[in-house]
């Protein structure tokens, strides 16, 4: 997939506007765009999400954000375009385990006045659509004992978890729409993740 792609507008209904979703760059404007999104967010949520408060991104840590292949390392965000002072709604990203090509490590942001308004599932829509692509069967990731929101959202997509050393590690099969479809008693998210990826996949498919 080419780094440099064209943006993707699109309507999110619980939002009640349209949105832009486009791969982060390390370029200058999203260098920016993700330190000030970073101190934006409460402490509470830098921690669940970097496993840090520090009240400032590093360059070190920006540099590993960004540079992305968009491959094996893919990172989006969903941006507004009528607000070009908001740094971002949301930004999701994975990075493909180099010791198994079939996994790739799933995390995701959104910023606290657009959470439970479907960010996160829209997001997570898109790169589990760009992960299948690139033949990344399941996704896992890290949640804090505490982090509940997140340790419910995950419940309605049909993780399994384990606690390893103090937090809980998630892993989930990236299942097809139809593969949803069939299931008899889907966990509550899923469908929605399937209805998403029918919309992306003709948007995403041209730009591979």
């Amino acid at each position: 997939m080419n780094p440099h792609l064209p943006a993707i507008t699109l309507h999110v209904p619980k939002l009640a506007r349209q949105v832009v979703l486009r791969p982060l760059e390390n370029s200058l404007e999203d260098r920016h765009r993700v330190s000030t999104a970073y101190c934006a967010l409460p402490e509470s949520a830098r921690m669940n999400r970097f496993w840090s408060n520090n009240a400032s991104l590093s360059e070190k840590m920006i540099d590993r954000l960004l540079n992305a292949d968009q491959h094996d390392h893919v990172v989006w965000a969903m941006l507004d375009p009528q607000d070009p002072a908001q740094p971002g709604i949301g930004a999701a990203s994975y990075w493909r385990d180099p010791s198994d090509q079939t996994t790739a490590e799933f995390s995701i942001t959104v910023g606290e006045r657009f959470q439970r308004h479907g960010v996160g599932t829209l997001l997570l829509a898109l790169l589990w659509l760009i992960a299948r692509q690139h033949k990344i069967e399941s996704f896992f990731g890290h949640v804090r004992t505490d982090n509940r929101p997140a340790l419910r959202w995950f419940g309605k997509i049909g993780v399994e978890s384990t606690v390893q050393s103090g937090d809980i590690h998630i892993i989930w099969p990236l299942r097809s729409p139809e593969e949803i479809d069939a299931l008899i008693h889907p966990p509550a998210l899923l469908p929605q993740i399937a209805d998403w990826q029918r919309q992306l996949a003709p948007l995403i498919e041209t730009r591979v």
